[in-house]
């Protein structure tokens, strides 16, 4: 449905700009009679506010005075000033915000190549042209969030069918990475499709998250003896969320949104699969594995036709990977995978009190788990020292706790915690330790 000429205004006292308006039925069902289907403007829209507690929740009124002024046509709110320091700013492909002066242009690829693998192993051949991309068109021009996308036109690889994508690069006030998001339409079969970021760092030193801790990683090398196995190692490697790039003067850091292959090349770039469709479950006849690794079964599903998504983030860092640089990744990674959530309450007829959350302190500390013990009784508070060296820590809660213990990962209880001033947990985690704490 169309937008109609006259919309009603937007009426907002905090910094905002509106990213998107669209008609759309806000249904209310009710348990006795009609439900209540109103036809209503929606209003997706960026606004500045402070920052809030982890896990915690605060609210604000949206409705300002009566003669609040409506956003002007390009979504830009009155009153703001479009070259204030700290606002995005586009100059041709560079995106700027005070903290990232980023040339767009040249950072992002796609690669295609041909797949004779099986769902096990990996057999890449024929890489495809290179790709061609359209000219970037803005989609946000500012000034609290830019975004530029392009379309991509990936040509296939042995002639197994072209997919499409658009890539869409994006900045937001006041943070100090690049998100990324990429969505196309996959069609071919027997390929590999992957994402490539230039960092310009070459020659780096690589780590990658694991599930409880960052690991270098360092290429697979065969074994040239005769004696040898004869499987081929893997040029990719597995990352949880992310992996990060270490060159003495500078550093960056990949963050992925769940998809967890990648490889690093010599000159910096960063490759992560996108998607990779096979046909089979085991092959016998693939080099880099000789036999079955499996049941010879066909699976067509595993082709993946349809859409796809992927989210990314690309942050630059000092190229030391010493205490403040690791705990610094660890923080903006709770930034990009965990973003604030923000939602409007239509039937709202006061503001609701703000939920306290929970917050975890101690330089190289990441938040691992919270969660209700298996028995019932107790909260779990898990989190993982990152560091080669013991690191002071300190749980907050938003609610009074009567008592803590340190606990095995089973969750079997040991030694008490102290608990000051009713929320206060304080411990230490030992060199590259989990530690878990139940709290009553």
């Amino acid at each position: 449905m169309a937008l109609p000429a006259t919309l009603p205004p937007l009426e907002l006292a905090a910094p905002h700009q509106v990213l998107g308006e669209r008609i759309a039925n806000s249904r209310i069902d009710s348990p006795r009679h009609y439900p209540d289907n109103d036809l209503v403007v929606v209003r997706d829209v960026l606004v500045r506010i402070e920052p809030v507690a982890g896990y915690g929740i605060s609210t604000f009124p949206v409705a300002g005075p009566g003669d609040a002024p409506a956003p002007r046509g390009d979504g830009v709110t009155p009153g703001i000033d479009d070259g204030a320091s700290g606002h995005v700013r586009i100059t041709g492909t560079v995106l700027s915000n005070g903290q990232l002066d980023l040339e767009t242009a040249g950072l992002i690829d796609v690669e295609c190549a041909r797949d004779a693998g099986d769902l096990y192993t990996p057999s890449i051949r024929d890489f495809g042209p290179p790709t061609r991309s359209d000219a970037p068109r803005i989609v946000h021009a500012g000034p609290l969030h830019g975004a530029i996308a392009t379309a991509w036109t990936v040509d296939p690889a042995g002639g197994a069918g072209a997919p499409s994508l658009t890539a869409t690069l994006s900045l937001t006030a006041g943070e100090s990475f690049l998100r990324i998001d990429v969505s196309g339409d996959h069609r071919g079969t027997d390929q590999r499709l992957r994402f490539r970021v230039r960092t310009g760092i070459p020659g780096a030193e690589v780590w990658a998250d694991a599930a409880f801790g960052v690991v270098r990683r360092v290429p697979v090398e065969a074994d040239p003896h005769p004696g040898a196995l004869a499987e081929s190692p893997q040029r990719t490697a597995p990352l949880h969320r992310y992996v990060s790039l270490f060159g003495g003067e500078r550093g960056a850091t990949l963050y992925s949104d769940g998809l967890a292959e990648y490889e690093v090349f010599d000159d910096g770039t960063v490759a992560v699969t996108l998607v990779r469709a096979v046909g089979e479950l085991s092959r016998h006849d693939i080099p880099e594995r000789p036999g079955h690794a499996g049941w010879p079964a066909a699976t067509p599903a595993a082709q993946c036709p349809g859409p796809f998504t992927a989210s990314f983030a690309l942050a630059f860092h000092p190229g030391t990977r010493d205490a403040a640089t690791i705990d610094l990744i660890e923080r903006t990674a709770d930034d990009v995978l965990l973003p604030l959530a923000g939602s409007s309450l239509r039937n709202a007829v006061d503001v609701e009190r703000a939920t306290a959350g929970v917050q975890l302190e101690g330089r190289g500390l990441a938040f691992s788990a919270l969660k209700e013990s298996d028995d019932g009784g107790s909260l779990v508070l898990r989190c993982v020292n990152l560091l080669d060296e013991p690191v002071d820590g300190r749980w907050t809660l938003g609610w009074p706790a009567a008592a803590a213990h340190l606990a095995r990962l089973d969750e079997t209880p040991l030694e008490p915690v102290a608990v000051r001033d009713g929320c206060h947990v304080a411990f230490t985690a030992a060199p590259r330790a989990v530690v878990t704490i139940l709290v009553r």
